[in-house]
């Protein structure tokens, strides 16, 4: 006798007759005897799922517990006359797939390519979005879902009748999103009016001042005054009112912002495409410091400097900055330890390693053995060890400085080409290669031109404007 086991099942042993073990059994009948053949449902075990948990059956009808359990990667299937495994069959088997997926808010499409029948759920909804359990062999698309933004169940069931098998899904947004809201005027501004930039994920219309609104800040009478641009952009021009605080643009979504398809912001319904995450204005009407007036050419990086703890200035009262002293070696440590460990770093309490004269200004002298301490200075002169902190810090050392609170104390600039400017030709003086990167870089400006080439003024003295012109594009600061 030869045990034969249904599809989902397997056989486990025989018992009586004289029978054991699963191999065929040959018995001699010569009295009533009875050989019991035992058999056991195959239960799938599922391995780790980390995309589709793909279920298999071998019935048409997605009944009983499947017979395989695996980690699909898509569903993008053409098993042509074959089957999904060796364990099942060809013909009359049926699977499920079931995923949980991010997705951003807004419309979609979905789409099913199948042989045989299938069905697709979407959070589990009791009404599948498409049933097309009876139809065979065309790519179907479902109607327009919105969907929220976050988390989404999606769960296909496929069978296959006969003949040739295929299982595909796939899906597409549909419609359009704000992709950002920037800044496209200095920050902070003390202008009357200012603009941002609004980018759409594509070709919008009907977008106009009745879409933004204004998050502010300490400002009153702001107010969106213009909106222009077409395609994926816009730029909106916002009246800055008056007072100091902040202005942020935000789009409001009422369902008029429309994409070629005709498919509104976010998907059907107020509110889904709403955004608030843009960037915002700083508006400073009246200056933090006396000396610097909004028509300073460092007017705004001294702000930023400042709105970052990165400086209180030279005096405080009247609170001022000095934007044209010249930077000198004691200001340019304090500037160096701060940027590198940040606004609540405390230098170390003296113990007077370095022979300078300390008494123009005591407060020097623990910026200076931090520098040393952290590495970033030897000092100026080796016997008798000194750092001289009054020495007035040249361009040419001013972009050493920069560079190194940019990549850190053990950063070493790229070879230089001595081509770069009309005034530093020489590739072996020691901060050519400095000056050229740090220019490459926007961290300093040319002095002018010669020859058609930059200058870079390497004797030229930096002054505390520049400094901070300098301190901001080597940290990337912005307003906070």
């Amino acid at each position: 006798m030869t045990a034969v086991p249904a599809p989902d099942s397997m056989f486990v042993g025989w018992n009586g007759g004289g029978c054991s073990g699963t191999d065929s059994c040959t018995i001699n009948v010569q009295t009533a005897t009875t050989v019991t053949a035992h058999f056991e449902k195959i239960v799938a075990s599922c391995p780790t799922i980390t995309e589709w948990k793909g279920e298999y059956w071998v019935n048409s009808t997605l009944s009983d517990t499947p017979v395989l359990c695996r980690n699909d990667a898509s569903i993008d299937f053409d098993w042509g006359y074959d089957s999904p495994d060796p364990s099942i069959l060809p013909d009359n088997f049926s699977a499920q797939w079931t995923r949980t997926i991010n997705l951003s808010g807004g419309s979609y499409l979905f789409h099913i390519d199948h042989d045989d029948g299938a069905r697709l759920y979407v959070d589990n909804m009791v009404t599948p979005v498409m049933d097309k359990w009876g139809t065979c062999c065309v790519v179907d698309t479902s109607a327009p879902i919105t969907l929220s933004d976050g988390n989404h169940v999606i769960r296909m069931e496929y069978y296959e009748g006969g003949g040739a098998a295929n299982a595909q899904l796939w899906w597409e947004k549909v419609s359009p999103d704000v992709t950002s809201i920037t800044r496209a005027d200095p920050d902070p501004t003390s202008a009357s009016s200012v603009h941002f930039n609004v980018s759409f994920s594509e070709n919008v219309t009907n977008v106009d001042a009745a879409d933004f609104s204004l998050t502010t800040t300490g400002v009153t009478g702001a107010s969106v005054t213009g909106v222009a641009g077409s395609g994926a952009a816009r730029t909106v021009t916002v009246k800055t009112g008056s007072g100091n605080g902040t202005i942020r643009l935000n789009v409001v979504d009422n369902d008029s912002i429309l994409n070629g398809g005709g498919f509104s912001l976010g998907g059907a319904g107020n509110g889904n495409g709403d955004y608030t995450g843009g960037e915002a204005y700083t508006v400073r009407k009246d200056p933090t410091f006396a000396d610097v007036p909004t028509s300073h050419p460092y007017y705004q990086d001294i702000e930023i400097l400042y709105a970052n703890n990165m400086t209180g200035g030279c005096s405080t009262n009247p609170l001022k900055f000095c934007p044209n002293q010249i930077m000198n070696r004691g200001q340019a440590a304090a500037f160096m330890l701060r940027g590198n460990f940040g606004p609540s770093y405390v230098p170390p309490v003296p113990t007077h390693i370095f022979k300078d004269d300390w008494t123009k200004g005591p407060w020097a002298e623990g910026w200076a053995e931090g520098m040393r301490n952290e590495g970033f200075s030897a000092g100026c002169l080796a016997n008798p060890l000194k750092y001289c902190p009054w020495d007035l810090i040249p361009r040419e050392q001013a972009v050493i400085f920069a560079l190194k609170l940019k990549y850190g104390k053990d950063y070493m600039a790229p070879p230089a080409t001595g081509t770069v400017f009309a005034d530093m030709t020489n590739p072996s003086f020691y901060a050519t290669s400095w000056a050229e990167q740090a220019y490459k870089e926007g961290i300093i400006p040319n002095c002018g031109m010669s020859g058609g080439k930059p200058k870079i003024c390497p004797k030229d003295l930096v002054s505390r404007g520049l400094a901070a012109y300098m301190i901001v594009r080597a940290k990337n600061l912005s307003m906070p």
